[in-house]
């Protein structure tokens, strides 16, 4: 029997996790953890056991330290997380998981840091795929059109995310909230893209939706899923050049021929049961190659089109 632990249990994309390892082998224990309680969780009712843990984003390195113990006192087998800050702390300190026994299911360490950290990632995109990034601004009198658009370096969910029509609005911004990156506003289609990479067996699968719907936090809620031969190039380039090891999704603006990166998420992303039910498996595949296992690719659905909905359950 595998003990595999889920953490944040009540983002978007952990009923995915849950539902392709329950399907791919119903004899794993299944341990979920959230920050938030039992009741306030819809998917605890569907994990073997639950815990509340502490905040990864307050005290990253003690949160570090209380989830290697958890791992040890449990003989926890692999680890899904999905929140930035998680995963970025882990990748840090994945030895120390590997030695437990414990395999994590994220990217390599240098894909995490890179791609967490917003300017890293426009200043290694400016070097090596220059023609897909987005033009970024270096200061506010750098700035020579409006509207601009803005977010944190090291941010998620699109919080502190927003367009800026004039030099007063920027400036005011700038004096409130430091470690901004400013960018030319782009409009055009948004085309969000999940990536298995695995390098040890030279293996790449990528899967395509085009967003129909979004949310408020940057979330697909409607997609087609598509094959754009060169977005998949793109993809299949940038994961060569990055040396990815693991499952990333990388969000395109795509406005005719042009073709721009947003942001690159190094984890699991929000979409994963668009990704899943289409034929991209990223929840066994990021375990497979964590495990050090050949992925397991499959004939992509293209042209579905895929929706959410929301459901109430009755905890207690």
């Amino acid at each position: 029997m595998k003990n595999v632990l889920i953490t944040a249990l009540g983002t978007m994309n952990a009923n995915a996790i849950i539902d392709a390892l329950r399907a791919y082998d119903s004899s794993y224990h299944l341990i979920g953890a959230d920050i938030y309680s039992r009741e306030c969780i819809a998917n605890s009712l569907f994990v073997d056991e639950f815990y509340q843990f502490p905040r990864a984003d307050v005290e990253t390195e003690k949160y570090i330290e209380y989830l290697l113990d958890f791992c040890k006192q449990h003989t926890i087998d692999v680890i899904y997380c999905v929140i930035d800050e998680e995963v970025s702390a882990i990748a840090n300190r994945i030895e120390e998981f590997n030695a437990l026994g414990t395999k994590v299911c994220i990217p390599n360490a240098e894909t995490v840091n890179i791609c967490h950290n917003k300017q890293k990632f426009i200043s290694w995109l400016q070097t090596n795929m220059p023609n897909y990034c987005i033009r970024t601004y270096r200061t506010i009198g750098d700035v020579d059109q409006y509207p601009v658009f803005v977010k944190p370096n090291f941010g998620r969910a699109s919080i502190g995310c927003m367009k800026i029509n004039n030099k007063n609005e920027l400036q005011e911004v700038c004096n409130t909230s430091k470690n901004l990156l400013i960018q030319e506003y782009l409009t055009g289609d948004i085309v969000a893209v999940d990536i298995v990479s695995n390098l040890k067996y030279n293996q790449v699968g990528v899967i395509q939706r085009k967003e129909l719907l979004r949310n408020g936090n940057g979330c697909g809620v409607a997609v087609e899923i598509i094959d754009n031969k060169t977005i998949d190039a793109i993809c299949r380039e940038f994961v060569q050049k990055m040396q990815v090891n693991g499952v990333i999704n990388i969000e395109f603006f795509v406005n005719g021929e042009d073709y721009k990166f947003i942001e690159v998420n190094p984890r699991l992303a929000a979409g994963t049961s668009f990704s899943c039910q289409a034929g991209l498996n990223t929840v066994i595949n990021a375990m497979q190659i964590a495990q050090g296992e050949p992925c397991s690719l499959s004939k992509i659905a293209v042209g579905t089109h895929m929706a959410r909905r929301y459901e109430t359950y009755k905890i207690n």
